[in-house]
């Protein structure tokens, strides 16, 4: 989390592996969100995903998004953006864990 933390006064750590950043202000997100990703990767050793958005709900929509269509890692997602995803599309990272329980009875 010290590696986030030169990127935004403010974060707020969300679990052991993610974090919500402040970035207003911040002018070109999409490159701002591949530096974020390439300095984690450097200073830390750990491929991340970086969702950017309005909101942390749509921040981690973004996060998912970008892991499942994005090469690159990261993502942007705003209001619009949200309002052309069908419900099918959005990633359940529980899905596997649900078929799991429910064959095992």
């Amino acid at each position: 989390m010290q590696t986030l933390e030169q990127f935004s006064p403010h974060v707020e750590v969300y679990s052991i592996d993610e974090a919500f950043l402040d970035l207003s202000g911040i002018g070109s997100l999409n490159d701002y969100g591949q530096v974020i990703r390439s300095t984690v990767l450097k200073h830390v050793g750990v491929p991340v995903c970086v969702g950017i958005a309005p909101t942390k709900t749509l921040a981690k929509l973004a996060n998912y998004d970008g892991l499942a269509k994005s090469r690159e890692g990261w993502k942007i997602i705003d209001y619009q953006v949200v309002q052309t995803i069908r419900r099918g599309e959005i990633v359940d990272p529980t899905q596997n864990m649900k078929a799991s329980f429910s064959s095992d009875g």
